[in-house]
């Protein structure tokens, strides 16, 4: 009983900051903020990419294919293939 309580407990508190912002209009003057999270995510994975030769090397290769492919699954799936690879060949 005290685990299913915690559990629902969790799920409400993930699920209400979801669920507020889209019950709320979206103020003309912060429409740029739609760009944050893809501003950050770039951040992040150029921060991780440049640490090492091989990051580098695999975040070449697949921005190659994320730009030619235009698909995420394929981008994704080409990327973690790619640096597995090299972490095992080298």
């Amino acid at each position: 009983m005290e685990v299913t309580v915690v559990i629902v407990g969790m799920a409400i508190v993930t699920f209400l900051p979801r669920l507020i912002p889209m019950l709320k209009p979206i103020n003309p003057n912060l429409k740029f903020m739609r760009y944050i999270p893809i501003s950050i995510f770039s951040a992040i994975v150029f921060s991780e990419i440049v640490t090492s030769n091989l990051k580098v090397f695999a975040g070449i290769l697949t921005f190659l294919v994320a730009w030619r492919s235009r698909s995420m699954l394929l981008t994704i799936a080409f990327g973690v293939i790619v640096f597995y690879l090299l972490t095992v060949l080298f």
